[in-house]
């Protein structure tokens, strides 16, 4: 049970890791997702409408996760990598704030100390097991902090709708496709 004293503790110890967290991300010269090794990178950030919230290790994360929101609906790495091309694409498609958001969690979550800290993952993605990507997404999903759990649905809401836009997925759930348009209506 966590007092008020204790409460302040672990929060100040939080804030000051993140921040830690983020002074190393920018020492590194990764001003958020852009993939960019110029020190300077934060001095010009490039215009909104070039600006592209995706990179490699968000790939590598979204490929880490998919096939555990999924729960085995993704049959091989060609599904997976499916899925990911259409996270992707839904990014690609959010509000400019919205994929700055989503950027700097997709940075959080690919920061070491961050990541480790936030969901007990504390290697690559891609070494994490079922297991622990499976523990730290039931904790954000259950997390008393708001915060955690939009960040939960974020991912949630992204993957599968990733997976249920690809056609290979309407057949597991009785889909039969959007209907076919026939000639065009009369006026």
């Amino acid at each position: 049970m966590l007092n008020r004293r204790r409460w302040l503790k672990v929060g100040l110890l939080g804030g000051a890791a993140l921040g830690a967290a983020g002074l190393v991300a920018q020492w590194q010269g990764r001003p958020g997702w852009q993939g960019s090794n110029s020190p300077h990178a934060l001095d010009h950030p490039p215009p909104a409408s070039t600006a592209s919230p995706w990179s490699a290790p968000a790939a590598g994360f979204f490929s880490a996760i998919a096939p555990v929101l999924l729960a085995g609906a993704c049959a091989n790495a060609q599904d997976t990598q499916r899925v990911v091309e259409g996270v992707r694409v839904a990014i690609a498609a959010l509000s400019p704030p919205a994929q700055r958001d989503m950027g700097e969690l997709l940075t959080l979550l690919n920061i070491t100390p961050a990541r480790g800290v936030l969901t007990g993952v504390w290697g690559p993605w891609s070494g994490a097991s079922h297991a622990d990507i499976e523990a730290f997404l039931e904790r954000w999903r259950g997390s008393r902090l708001a915060l955690l759990q939009a960040g939960y649905h974020a991912l949630h809401d992204l993957v599968l709708a990733a997976w249920y836009a690809e056609p290979a997925a309407w057949a597991a759930i009785g889909y039969p496709g959007p209907p076919a348009v026939h000639g065009t209506p009369s006026a």
